[in-house]
């Protein structure tokens, strides 16, 4: 009860919770299952180091799908088998705690806070599925705690690919629940993963809206515009700097006109002076004979 006497040591126990949960995320890989890489020898035990499973460094990690290779694309979802056992599955965890941990991780992008993070929310929803997938405004909440937009693992992104073609097929059903703010809401957690990491294959799916399908055209487009965007400065750069030498060109050429003239004139001025010389040094020599 609120007015308990010691309902302050709970809160307190419940903060200290909250701070080790968060220390330890990604020393435990998020609490997924996982493996631990033995320590090299002579050194502690405590050394041992864990590895994660998606788009992690070993292929024997218990997390997700078991370190399996993503099935062939299909227009059908496809269900993430879900394998090992940890603390989440029993409910010791709850989702709550991941939200000041994965603040902490938008803060640090370069930091695996933010992967394991969404390892954690794929798995939840996988674990939970049971033939029926999360009602739109969970996941909703679901996906801006991920923070889809910086997710740059193909696996994961297929992950979560999968389940939204799941959820649009359920939403289209016979006893749909589809109205058009579920519709823009699906279609803004299609826009928010880099579809652009998946295979083409991947979209071609009656449970995919078109308008990702031009979204997706559109992002591939983007570096081709910028780069057509770097060369037209590019070109302009050069068209300006072909323009100075050009002016430079012009004012050497003038210099140059004014120095053939002056070569000209001193040429002209070197011959007068060589017939005067000569019509002195001749006159000289005439009284002497």
């Amino acid at each position: 009860p609120a007015h308990w006497a010691g309902s302050h040591v709970l809160w307190r126990l419940q903060h200290v919770g909250a701070r080790l949960f968060s220390a330890a995320f990604v020393l435990q890989c998020g609490f997924l299952p996982h493996a631990f890489l033995a320590p090299p020898p002579g050194t502690d035990d405590r050394d041992a180091t864990c590895v994660e499973a998606a788009g992690g460094v070993a292929d024997d990690v218990l997390g997700g799908h078991g370190g399996q290779e993503l099935p062939p694309c299909r227009p059908e979802p496809w269900v993430v088998p879900v394998s090992g056992a940890c603390l989440w599955d029993e409910g010791l965890l709850q989702i709550e705690l991941l939200r000041p941990t994965l603040d902490r991780g938008r803060a640090a992008p370069e930091e695996p806070i933010l992967h394991f993070g969404r390892q954690v929310i794929m798995r939840h929803l996988w674990f939970t599925f049971d033939g029926a997938y999360a009602a739109i405004p969970e996941l909703v909440c679901l996906w801006e705690l991920a923070c889809w937009p910086l997710c740059e693992d193909p696996r994961l992104i297929r992950e979560a690919f999968e389940y939204l073609k799941g959820t649009c097929r359920e939403l289209r059903g016979c006893d749909a629940r589809w109205c058009p703010q579920h519709e823009q809401s699906l279609f803004q957690m299609f826009a928010a993963l880099d579809l652009s990491r998946l295979p083409c294959q991947a979209l071609l799916s009656p449970w995919v809206p078109p308008q990702v399908q031009m979204v997706r055209l559109w992002m591939q487009q983007q570096p081709a515009e910028h780069w057509h965007a770097e060369l037209q400065k590019e070109v302009t750069t050069a068209a300006e700097h072909l323009k100075s030498i050009k002016l430079e060109c012009s004012k050497l050429t003038n210099k140059l006109n004014i120095v053939e003239q002056r070569t000209v004139i001193n040429k002209s001025q070197i011959n007068d002076a060589i017939g005067i010389i000569g019509e002195v040094q001749r006159k000289r020599r005439e009284p002497a004979a």
